[in-house]
């Protein structure tokens, strides 16, 4: 045993042990901004952080509750603050949000209507009229806050941060002045039947749900990806309904339940309220009728509190006013007053005001008084009063930050105080809400109208704000017929009861087109206090996206720095400030950038210096092609300088350089040529050439004549670049007609020519899966990929495809003038059985016989995994659908692909049936085209000819080809698992794919699917004797990813259950409803 010693404490007690205080679960320290305490100004697009300006108090709260018998916590942090981004350089601009982040993460995105749930914020753009923010008022009180005038701020309100950790910091994405926009798009659906309710907004989830009447489904749509999502019969109706109204149609989301209602004809009719399981499409509860006979819905509003719902309707056309409670389970009238609602009159709106812990107010519109009802959350009425009297008769009212603001018949809105009923403000509207029958706008509650209500008219958008009255006015021809919902959080209004139903988002922020440089420059000078007599630019023809300004610097200090890099001068001429890019004179001086006198450089010495380029000799590369009459436009190419032609070295001041297919005459190409040609092609072409200071003032249009090969040449200008060295790039078209020569031997003159002909051309049938959501025919066809190319010879202007009919006549399905780019195989491409990995090292060399590769680029691994470089490899019947990220070109003229993405979608199944000489297609958006299929077509073959434009039809050989489906094959499924269950069934699972999309579709209970994209959800399970073994037992799944394997069934196919250890091997596919077969997944398990 060791010794144990004493210990000593010197000159006192031993020391308390410290006491460290818990890490709290939220931190409440406020970020400073990333620029710190200075605040940019931005122009253009930019994206930039924000700083805290100003916090509401930070309260963090846990709360439990009781969800069947398990006890819930929940923990939220919401977070009210005002985020200052930047100050605009030119005051009084347009400005939109493109998208806003949370530490990194992207919580709202202007581009898409995505929206990350709980966001609730204001952005101001800071002009001259901009108002208080209400949260800000509430909190401070109005007298304490201003305007905030000046500055790109955003103010978040209720945000939960918790997850965060602390606030985060903010960024956010800026363009300018494109804030009028309106996108409209329509919904991709299932069928083309028409949506006939107002759409019923789950906010939350970016979806809605919608009731056609003629298929008699429920249909659920996802507002940013413009889909729907899935489509389900009503069933167990108790009545014989024959619509379903359509101007109610409302969601629950807390207990998962939608309530419209259903209109029965005749003597004993009426209009009933109808509680339906919005996943099931089964009809929960029906209530009783709303007042009768023949009564129609004219208002109707409900709240919630808890589980607990109320839900008011006031009826057309004796003016009944009945309630009804409603849970997940069941919806009952409480209570039906007389006819004019007890003599009151008919209800013209009804909007749902402050909820309390057990009760309510709903505010009523009746003729000119608007009411006030105190309403619990049995349904019992406790109390109603006349609350405010007006001069004209009421159309509709909306609660809002404890006010009330209502429309009446006179094109006014009119905010009352909601304590006192005093009026706030009166203001005129450009437009005048209807009566309740004839009303498109949905009723208060259906929307998320936040601080602003939105309305259309004729062929106008119109916002008004709650906050002050005042309306902005979009003007459009879009403006729809339809039923629409409003969603202000991400300013999209969802319009239903027409054709299609559409979405249409405003405040569009574009994708920050480019602008100016030239107006750039001129609004910094502008800002920095020149007015703008006093600013030119010349020759600034630069385009840029945006610019963020260090507003502790000059605005010459700025310009200096903006224009180095472009080699633009600054100088100043009789008080006025230029900007000019110089160029050359004929003796490569300065330009007249600075006059001889009067012009002042600019004091940073960024004036342009005098220069003087030595005059050069050089020798035209050429390229020169010629036809072979014993082969079929073989190319025969000869490069190199060739001192010999006739071209005289010239001056400086006259010379050119040139890249250019043929310029030469019948003695030059006799002398060149390796063997006899008989006929040569001088085509009109285009050409790039590099001019001297002679030619510095051409412009694009422009007719310019030259001395070049000893004779004139007359070209269009099409484009020109100024070089760093103050040369000219042009990019020309000469003015030569197509002719062709005739040479018979060394001697003799050109006759008249023959006919050239048309390049042979090839069509490739791909066979390959879906390549863009935009294609998809919902099931309603089958979609073929093609692309059209030459043979291999040039002077290929494009083809026609040709499709022999039922008949026997070729009728015209397509055409093509981009020659697409294909190549061949040089070796096999070996199997990859793993198709969701990357093969970095795999590389594959592809000769190219058509096209031109030298358009293709690399691309990093994201941009290839966010759809970038795709090209299809192997043969009609076996394509394999591939990415590549770098592309090289080697020595010889071939090209090699390394870092390969393998097996997309449904073509994993080709990975391994690879040989030499696989054609190699690459599938960009100008190189391939599609033909649409009806679904009886599918294995039909058809006869197809590629015929060249001005080429002979009959003598176009045919190839045959089969319509084979391959973009309706849905993905293998995939992580298939088997696990014996109780008591003896084995439960078989696996994970669906998709044909369609890149986005996770929200399944509730935070349960993620890949979307669905079918006409049905139904799986093919096999159960087989052991691996590639006999089917045994064949079973058809629909709507569900698992197979329960009863044990009597294992008795008969095994003789015995199985038990622990054994192995089970069984496949899936997935059915698709276009008759398809699609690829099977097999797997063996040890259980």
């Amino acid at each position: 045993m060791g010794i144990k010693r004493p210990i000593l404490y010197i000159g006192g007690p031993p020391p308390a042990t410290p006491t460290v205080a818990d890490v709290p679960p939220f931190q409440a320290t406020l970020p400073t901004s990333a620029y710190g305490q200075t605040i940019p100004v931005i122009w253009g697009l930019a994206r930039l952080p924000a700083a805290y300006i100003w916090c509401a108090p930070i309260l963090t709260i846990t709360s439990t509750h009781q969800e069947f018998w398990d006890t819930v916590t929940t923990t939220t942090t919401g977070l009210t603050a005002r985020l200052r981004f930047a100050r605009p350089l030119v005051p009084d601009s347009q400005w939109s949000i493109r998208k806003l982040y949370a530490n990194g993460k992207l919580i709202w995105d202007g581009t898409t209507g995505y929206r990350a749930d709980g966001l609730n914020f204001r952005f101001y753009d800071g002009r001259s009229t901009q108002g208080r923010d209400p949260a800000m008022v509430s909190e401070e009180g109005e007298a304490n806050v201003s305007a905030h005038r000046g500055y790109l701020d955003i103010v978040v309100q209720d945000y939960d941060v918790f997850g965060f950790g602390s606030p985060p910091v903010f960024e956010a994405e800026f363009v300018q002045a494109l804030g009028d926009a309106v996108s409209v798009q329509n919904f991709v659906g299932f069928s083309s039947d028409p949506v006939d309710t107002v759409a019923a907004g789950d906010w939350e989830s970016n979806t809605w749900y919608g009731f056609s009447n003629n298929s008699g489904m429920i249909r659920r749509f996802s507002t940013g990806f413009l889909r729907e999502i899935y489509a389900i019969p009503v069933s167990g109706l108790g009545r014989a309904y024959s619509t379903i109204v359509e101007d109610y149609f409302r969601y629950f989301p807390n207990i998962d339940r939608l309530i419209g209602f259903g209109f029965v004809p005749g003597i004993s009719g009426g209009t009933y309220p109808i509680l339906f399981n919005p996943v099931t499409g089964v009809a929960i509860s029906e209530g009783l009728d709303i007042g009768g006979t023949g009564q129609l819905l004219n208002a109707a509003g409900a709240f919630q509190i808890g589980s607990a719902g109320v839900l008011i309707v006031g009826s057309y056309h004796l003016g009944y006013v009945s309630l009804f409670t409603f849970n997940a389970s069941s919806i009952v009238r409480v209570s039906l007053s007389g006819a004019s609602w007890d003599g009151r009159g008919v209800p013209e709106s009804i909007s749902i005001g402050d909820i309390r812990a057990d009760n309510a107010d709903v505010w009523v519109c009746v003729g000119t008084v608007l009411y006030k009802a105190v309403v619990n959350a049995l349904g019992q009425v406790l109390s109603i009063t006349s609350f405010a009297t007006f001069a004209h008769n009421l159309r509709y009212a909306v609660f809002y930050n404890d006010d009330v603001i209502v429309w009446d018949d006179n094109a006014q809105a009119i905010r009352i105080d909601g304590a006192t009923g005093a009026t706030v403000w009166t203001v005129s509207v450009p437009y005048q809400i209807e009566v309740a029958q004839s009303r498109r706008l949905g009723t208060a509650d259906a929307s998320n109208l936040n601080d602003t209500l939105f309305f259309q008219s004729g062929v106008s958008y119109y916002f008004t704000s709650l906050i002050d009255g005042t309306t902005r006015t979009v003007s459009n021809a879009d403006v729809s017929s339809g039923r629409y919902v409003y969603d202000a959080d991400s300013s999209i209004a969802i319009t239903t009861d027409n054709t299609v139903p559409q979405r249409r988002q405003f405040d569009v922020a574009g994708s920050g087109s480019l602008r100016n440089l030239s107006d750039f420059l001129e609004a910094l000078m502008a800002a920095g206090g020149f007015e703008p007599a006093q600013i030119e630019t010349i020759n600034v023809d630069d385009q840029v996206q945006g610019a963020v300004i260090d507003v502790t610097a000059g605005v010459r200090d700025i310009a200096r720095a903006t224009c180095e890099p472009y080699s633009i001068a600054i100088f100043e001429r009789s008080g006025v400030i230029i900007f000019k890019r110089a160029l050359t004179d004929a003796s490569f001086a300065v330009d007249l950038t600075l006059s001889s006198s009067g012009d002042i450089a600019d004091s940073g010495g960024q004036a342009i210096k005098a220069r003087r380029l030595n005059p050069e000799e050089f020798v035209s590369r050429y390229g020169i092609n010629y036809r072979d009459p014993d082969q079929i436009y073989q190319t025969r190419a000869q490069f190199g300088e060739i001192p010999t032609l006739p071209l005289p070295v010239a001056p400086a001041d006259w010379s050119v350089k040139a890249d250019i297919p043929i310029i030469a005459d019948a003695d030059t190409i006799k002398t060149l040529a390796t063997q006899k040609v008989n006929r040569m092609a001088i085509e009109r072409h285009e050409f790039t050439m590099t001019l001297r200071a002679k030619y510095g003032d051409v412009e694009p249009e422009d007719i310019a004549r030259f001395i070049f090969a000893n004779r004139l040449i007359t070209a269009r200008i099409t484009e020109t670049t100024v070089r760093p060295d103050y040369l000219l790039d042009v990019l020309a078209t000469e003015f030569l007609s197509s002719v062709s020569v005739s040479i018979s031997g060394a001697v003799g003159r050109p006759i008249e020519p023959e006919p050239i002909g048309t390049p042979a051309s090839r069509y490739y049938h791909l066979d390959i899966p879906l390549l863009s959501d935009s294609h998809d025919l919902a099931g309603s066809g089958l979609v073929q990929y093609h692309v059209l190319a030459s043979a291999g010879q040039p002077y290929w202007d494009g083809a026609t495809l040709y499709r022999k009919d039922s008949s026997g006549t070729y009728q015209a399905v397509a055409g093509q003038t981009t020659n697409g780019i294909v190549g061949v195989a040089l070796g096999i491409l070996p199997n990859w059985d793993i198709p969701y990995a990357t093969e970095f090292t795999r590389t594959l060399n592809v000769a190219f016989i058509s096209g031109d590769p030298t358009t293709l680029t690399s691309a990093t691994y994201l941009e290839m995994v966010n759809g970038a470089n795709f090209f299809a490899i192997g043969q009609p019947g076996r394509w394999e659908v591939c990415q590549v990220m770098s592309i090289t070109v080697n020595a010889n003229g071939t090209y090699t692909f390394e870092g390969l993405r393998r097996g997309r979608k449904s073509s994993e199944e080709y990975t391994a049936l690879h040989a030499i000489g696989d054609y190699v297609v690459w599938l960009s958006e100008e190189n391939v085209q599609r033909i649409d299929y009806t679904i009886a077509s599918l294995d039909d073959a058809f006869d197809f000819k590629p015929v060249g434009l001005g080429g002979n039809i009959n003598n176009t050989p045919s190839v045959n080809r089969t319509v084979t489906g391959e973009a309706e094959k849905i993905p293998k499924p995939c992580n298939l698992k088997a696990s014996i269950g109780s008591p003896s069934d084995v439960r078989l699972s696996w994970v669906r794919r998709s044909r369609i999309g890149s986005f996770w579709a929200d399944d509730g209970e935070d349960a993620y699917t890949a979307p669905l994209g079918e006409t049905l959800e139904q799986f093919i399970v096999r159960i087989k004797s052991g691996p590639a073994g006999t089917v045994l037992r064949t079973v058809t799944v629909n709507n569900a990813t698992l197979y329960d394997y009863p044990g009597n069934l294992q008795t008969t196919d095994f003789g015995s259950p199985l038990t622990t250890g054994s192995n089970l091997t069984f496949d899936v596919r997935q059915v698709s409803g276009t008759g398809v077969i699609c690829p099977t997944r097999e797997t063996t398990v040890t259980l």
